[in-house]
């Protein structure tokens, strides 16, 4: 009876197993999965090869040159055995090892019922009829994300299985001085039946690429934590795969010395050839950032470009886009790209924070660095949920809010969302945890009333390379805004209306409409202030004066037209005065109000 009790599923075992497939639903998880298992797939042959070279003159314990080419071979091989095992997981739920992407407490915890059971298919020509045999309903249906996610690690594992494979049988071969017809003969043994270590070192290896290797002791204590904490599930819904990418990511960098693992690799306590292998990681890893930094210094690729939201917001009114390559007049974000994107992430970050320093503010330094290491890292990683949970604790009139209502959004399915995105590709108003729901379902999300920008235009969403549904790679373009340019070269951070008008809350409706005719005023405004002759004339710090103003005083024209109730006879006046006087200053504002 215990026995049977400790098996049988809970109720918070059955909601978490659905919440977690239902933020997996996104086919776009799914590309981004895939891709990133692609990029590791050609990314380690390529650092074998490179350590090939560190060991070039030495007779044995090393990596060899052949070894990169017989990986790209195992790949191919690996691909025929990984369809198979990929149809086979995705059909019996089953993995070929235990290390998953899903970290549950309890697979299969929703169950299924048979229809027509012991049923056989209809043919035609051979050729079953799908639903006329059979029938399995439930909890499998409800899984299918995640058997997805599973087939998909699956194929990749066996294709990093067999290029680690063809590895040791080349490096093995070869340590014992065989060659031609020999070497040929060993390699096809060794790869056919491998010997048990080192089909577990191909194992561990291709865990290791898929990033579903298990963790260190740390990783592990957080792991049992969430398991036995639902809430902090919902909070931590993924640690190992995250964390794994971090993991990867930083030991390809200087940073990674600050890893224990690293530095025994560097020592040679794996061997000579683990450590020219880890030579290798670094020294790729640190090119490849090194080519960043002068792609962005040069303006072809950007990072956070600034640690001001309000200026980050500024910027991105003229097209501009963090973390993304610029190509012309457009930027495509490599951010989705991990592991190779937090590389890329971090060379952008610390080349633009060199120009800080350039500007004499090497007291800002610190705290820079901290905040670009944080930005890549607590975006991508299981630290992301408890940040944001601490964050709305210590400030809920500024997080809470946020947090629950992103929270609440969650309930409505990933993929439903991106329907609703597809359909209707503008941002959404949300105030409450009944908006964030809305926001997500299709059709319902016209109902909210749209975000709008400081300049009072409806923010759209850019779209992505290919399909919007599928494509990781969000792009943008330059919007050749006069008045926006203007704003990022003063490098102004200029915060959108507050929702409140001489103390009176604002309805969605209500903020959207003052928005609207505050940033468009305040544009025409200052599209007509810049244009003129003068305005080059005139220092950057009148010129800062001057839109701050032009904004304000907008702001205030707008409350007036969309809740004159909220202002006095005498505030009006006011407001009429300054704006004459603001007039009466410049001189050439040729606008009537």
């Amino acid at each position: 009876q215990f026995t049977r009790n400790a098996d049988k599923a809970k109720t918070s075992d059955m909601v978490l197993e659905a919440w977690i497939n239902a933020l997996l639903s996104g086919p776009r998880t799914h590309v981004v999965n895939a891709l990133s298992n692609t990029i590791n797939s050609f990314w380690i042959p390529l650092e074998n090869t490179v350590a090939a070279g560190f060991g070039a003159f030495r007779r044995n314990d090393k990596v060899y040159f052949g070894e990169g080419f017989g990986r790209l071979f195992g790949m191919a091989q690996g691909a025929k055995d990984g369809l198979a095992l990929a149809v086979r997981s995705f059909r019996t739920e089953v993995p070929s090892s235990p290390g998953m992407k899903i970290e549950a407490r309890r697979y299969q915890s929703i169950p299924s019922v048979v229809l027509r059971e012991g049923r056989e298919n209809l043919k035609v020509g051979g050729v079953p009829v799908p639903l006329t045999g059979e029938l399995v309903i439930g909890g499998r249906q409800l899984r299918l994300p995640g058997r997805a996610l599973m087939a998909s690690d699956e194929f990749f594992k066996s294709v990093n299985y067999r290029s680690e494979l063809w590895a040791l049988a080349i490096r093995t071969g070869k340590d014992k001085g065989l060659s031609g017809d020999a070497l040929a003969t060993h390699i096809r043994q060794f790869v056919d039946s491998p010997p048990e270590n080192y089909a577990r070192k191909a194992h561990d290896a291709a865990a290791y690429a898929t990033f579903t290797n298990p963790l260190g002791s740390s990783g592990r204590a957080v792991q049992r934590i969430v398991s036995n904490h639902p809430t902090a599930r919902v909070i931590a819904p993924f640690i190992r795969t995250p964390t794994n990418i971090f993991k990867f990511a930083t030991e390809r960098t200087p940073l990674g010395l600050l890893m224990r693992g690293v530095r025994e690799n560097l020592k040679g306590v794996n061997g000579r050839a683990a450590r020219d292998t880890q030579m290798a990681r670094i020294a790729l890893g640190s090119t490849i950032m090194a080519g960043i930094a002068t792609l962005t210094f040069e303006g072809h690729v950007t990072g956070a470009s600034t640690l001001d939201s309000a200026e980050r917001a500024t910027l991105r009114t003229t097209g501009w886009a963090p973390y993304s390559v610029k190509i012309g007049e457009n930027y495509y974000s490599y951010k989705r790209s991990e592991p190779l994107g937090m590389l890329l992430g971090m060379a952008a970050d610390f080349a633009e924070i060199s120009k800080y320093i350039a500007a004499g503010e090497r007291d800002r330094l610190a705290t820079m660095i901290v905040a670009a290491l944080s930005e890549n890292v607590m975006s991508d990683t299981w630290v992301r949920g408890p940040s944001e949970l601490l964050e709305a604790v210590k400030e809920p009139e500024r997080h809470g809010k946020w947090f629950i209502q992103k929270l609440a959004g969650t309930v409505i399915p990933t993929g439903v969302s991106h329907v609703a995105q597809e359909m209707d590709p503008v941002w959404r108003d949300v105030q409450t945890a009944l908006d964030a729901i809305k926001a997500r379902i299709p059709g319902k999300s016209r109902e909210l009333p749209p975000v709008r920008n400081i300049w009072g235009e409806v923010e759209v969403s850019g779209g992505g390379v290919g399909p919007d549904m599928l494509s990781p790679i969000f792009t943008s373009r330059e919007q050749n805004n006069p008045v926006a340019d203007e704003a990022a070269r003063l490098k102004m951070g200029i915060r959108k209306p507050p929702r409140k008008i001489q103390g009176i809350d604002l309805t969605p409706e209500q903020y959207s409409e003052y928005s609207r005719v505050a940033g468009q005023g305040a544009w025409d405004m200052l599209n007509g202030i810049i244009s003129s002759p003068q305005w080059r004339d005139f220092p950057d710090g009148v010129k800062e004066d001057i839109f701050n103003r032009a904004i304000q005083f907008n702001r205030e024209l707008a409350g007036m037209k969309v809740a004159p109730e909220a202002y006095t006879e005498a505030a009006m006046a006011k407001i009429v005065r300054d704006l004459q006087m603001f007039g009466l200053e410049t001189g050439f504002l040729g606008v009537e109000r």
